[in-house]
């Protein structure tokens, strides 16, 4: 006989608890969260979370989005209940319907399935560890996006919360942006409660062009990490640290048919201006910092790193960044805010 669809009603909870309802998974069969006629659902985002013991975290996967975080795919387990998030105030609902019962492990999303442009952090501390994905896809946008981001859903006890933030400030897990040829830089939140060395794991770069740069700035201790270089990072965590301690830079990812090849990158982020002209690493280099009536409001030899960074004091919002070495002058206007 054919069972009766199972159906579970999703309402909207207080702002407090973000929305978030569990769910079972009410089959004597796993489900597939991407089946096309699995679900019927209304005021509800696209992400599911589940818990995941061996990480301690939550993992996150987004309908369709390619890539889940901490072993969370697109196949919900039997047996297994799993987190949901109302889109809206009023009442969320949800039904599973039997097509979205699966007898198949080649339902389970592969790694030759993800989207390019697809960067993976991964955070191993204190026992535990967490996941970051940042993507790249056609018309998403800087802000949170249902459909295409998932939320940071904590977990209580010793395990390190990893999270990218939107520029509104919303935390995500899975953060989908949009292409551009202008720097796009995430900041990355780390939050843990102890003292002890941690370590970063970067996945999945072969997803990128190879001419795409990709940086991880530390704050707290200055450097900069070429990533493509050093996929591991190790640093030494304190309880009182900024959670904000780091930032990821992407320079040019314009997509595979727009992709162009650039000699030097020079962009700005608040109070900073950094430079990257990979073929004069260790070059001596005159930077200057030319205000919009013609005054040099900075002016200094640099022996160049890659990238070079240069803190600004000043008020002016638009700058006109120069780099002098020998004959070559390169030249690029930042926004200082």
């Amino acid at each position: 006989p054919v069972a009766t669809p199972a159906a579970a009603s999703v309402f909207s909870d207080p702002y407090y608890i973000g929305g978030y309802n569990l769910v079972p998974n009410p089959y004597p069969s796993a489900i597939d969260w991407n089946a096309a006629l699995g679900f019927t659902e209304s005021n509800l985002f696209g992400t599911i979370w589940i818990f995941d013991r061996g990480s301690g975290n939550y993992g996150a996967y987004v309908r369709d989005a390619g890539s889940g975080t901490n072993d969370v795919s697109n196949i919900i387990p039997v047996g297994q209940s799993f987190f949901v998030q109302a889109s809206t105030t009023g009442i969320g609902s949800l039904t599973i319907n039997q097509a979205a019962r699966t007898h198949s492990a080649n339902d389970l999303l592969k790694d030759g399935n993800l989207p390019v442009e697809l960067l993976k952090l991964k955070v191993v501390a204190n026992k535990y560890s967490d996941e970051l994905i940042v993507q790249f896809s056609e018309g998403s946008s800087m802000a949170f996006e249902g459909n295409r981001d998932a939320q940071k859903l904590r977990s209580p006890g010793d395990a390190p919360q990893l999270y990218s933030l939107t520029p509104e400030g919303t935390e995500l897990s899975i953060n989908t942006i949009p292409f551009s040829n202008e720097t796009i830089i995430i900041p990355v939140g780390f939050e843990l409660a102890a003292n002890t060395d941690a370590v970063f794991n970067f996945t999945n770069l072969e997803s990128f062009d190879p001419n795409i740069t990709i940086f991880l700035e530390d704050l707290l201790s200055g450097k900069m990490i070429d990533v493509r270089e050093q996929q591991v990072y190790t640093f030494t965590h304190d309880e009182g640290n900024e959670a904000l301690r780091f930032r990821l830079h992407f320079k040019n990812v314009v997509g595979v048919d727009e992709q162009q090849l650039s000699a030097y990158q020079i962009w700005s982020y608040d109070s900073k201006v950094y430079v990257s002209i990979p073929a004069l690493t260790g070059d001596k280099a005159l930077i200057q910092l030319i205000d919009a009536q013609g005054k040099v409001v900075y002016e200094g030899e640099h022996h160049l790193s890659n990238p070079e960074i240069i803190n600004v004091r000043a008020n002016q919002h638009v700058l006109i960044a120069r780099i002098i070495t020998g004959t070559q002058v390169y030249t690029q206007k930042v926004f200082i805010r």
